[in-house]
């Protein structure tokens, strides 16, 4: 199978990190799973009614858990300027680029915008927007400050990530160098700052503030710091003190974070979801330099992999999970161990869940990608040879 044979990797995709032998680029599926678990963490006191009590101990850390998306961002263009000179060496590096792009993400949110059409209309008896729907099912809905939300529960982050990756070729072409993509960061934020204006002419409340918050415009800071992270990174992945300067930025990002975990305020001037981002950035190169076991290794790789379900189908589990969470805490011996408990069961229900989805909707989603880039490029050959009048003679045992 396709997807079989992309696992294939050569001996120069391992190498040695102070915890032992690992994949080159376990690190991005290990923070991937992380960012998942982090936003998972977050939502399962928040999102059930009534809220749960967090043990004070870990509150900060809880309700942080929302910077999860911001790592993913980061990450997302770490990995789009990855993966680009693969698209770029294809014959249509634009239509390879979408179609991988695409196949990725359609599947499951197309899924969960009809499971959700269809309980609005056969379960609630509403009425269904088809606006709204329009929007979602041509990731636009970032756009609509009254559609941002998405009609998929924390659904949100696909519109911002689809209209970046829009842009993304354009910025990856005028932004090549590390200088540059200093300059885009600044770009971003000056970008910011003019279209902070334009938030206020939203007239609902709760739209304006959901808007103000997942509108593409705060968060591009963060995707031009991957791109930032991935120029660094190439540059020092083989310098001879690589792993003793992954260990300090890593360091320092863990620093940074949890100082804005015990103060998500503390350095003021941008957006409290901008911050974050830049740690994120040095935790990202300093775990490329130097994989620690500890945050990469076989668990958080394996919720890399899953993310994506986890992140989109968690949300519905929970909701499910609710009477059972209200058991729990109605029964069990206090706080810390309720909300423990409550941690565990639904850890492994979304496990359970996102790897039948990844199993049966993602993985058969990126291998239909892969089948229609390969008959397209395919056909793109064959007329090539037939204009330039090459001949291509067929394998032995082939038919004629």
């Amino acid at each position: 199978m396709l997807y079989s044979q992309s696992l294939r990797v050569s001996r120069q995709d391992y190498h040695l990190s102070w915890g032992g032998i690992v994949k080159r680029l376990d690190f991005l599926d290990s923070l991937r799973g992380i960012a998942a678990l982090f936003v998972l963490i977050h939502h399962v006191p928040l999102l059930v009614h009534p809220k749960l009590p967090i043990p004070d101990a870990i509150t900060p850390f809880v309700m942080y858990g929302w910077t999860g998306v911001e790592l993913f961002f980061v990450i997302s263009a770490f990995s789009l300027c990855l993966t680009m000179p693969r698209h770029q060496a294809s014959q249509g590096p634009l239509v390879s680029y979408a179609i991988s792009r695409l196949s990725r993400i359609a599947p499951l949110f197309y899924l969960l915008v009809f499971c959700n059409v269809g309980y609005i209309w056969f379960i609630k008896g509403g009425v269904v927007d088809p606006l709204e729907v329009l929007t979602n099912l041509t990731f636009t809905f970032n756009l609509v400050p009254s559609h941002v939300n998405s009609m998929v529960r924390a659904g949100w982050t696909i519109g911002t990530e689809m209209l970046f990756y829009l842009i993304f070729p354009l910025l990856y072409v005028r932004f090549r160098t590390i200088g540059a993509r200093i300059a885009l960061i600044c770009i971003a934020i000056g970008a910011w700052q003019l279209f902070k204006p334009v938030i206020p002419l939203v007239e609902d409340d709760v739209v304006r503030n959901h808007f103000a918050g997942r509108t593409l415009m705060v968060h591009i800071v963060s995707f031009a710091l991957g791109m930032l992270a991935f120029s660094v990174y190439s540059t020092l992945k083989e310098h001879p003190a690589s792993r003793q300067i992954g260990t300090a930025l890593l360091a320092c990002g863990v620093l940074g974070i949890g100082l804005l975990i015990q103060s998500p305020y503390r350095f003021g001037v941008l957006q409290a979801n901008q911050w974050p981002s830049f740690f994120y950035a040095l935790i990202l190169v300093g775990l490329g330099l130097c994989p620690f076991s500890a945050i990469v290794n076989r668990v958080t790789t394996f919720y890399g992999k899953i993310c994506y379900s986890t992140y989109l189908l968690h949300v519905p589990v929970l909701l499910v999970l609710e009477p059972a969470y209200r058991w729990i805490y109605a029964h069990g011996p206090g706080v810390p161990v309720n909300f423990a408990v409550c941690l565990v069961l639904t850890v492994a229900a979304v496990t359970g869940v996102a790897v039948v989805s990844y199993r049966y909707i993602e993985q058969p989603g990126l291998e239909l990608g892969r089948a229609i880039k390969a008959r397209l490029f395919a056909k793109g050959e064959r007329a090539s040879n037939v204009i330039t009048g090459r001949t291509v003679h067929s394998s032995p045992g082939a038919k004629a």
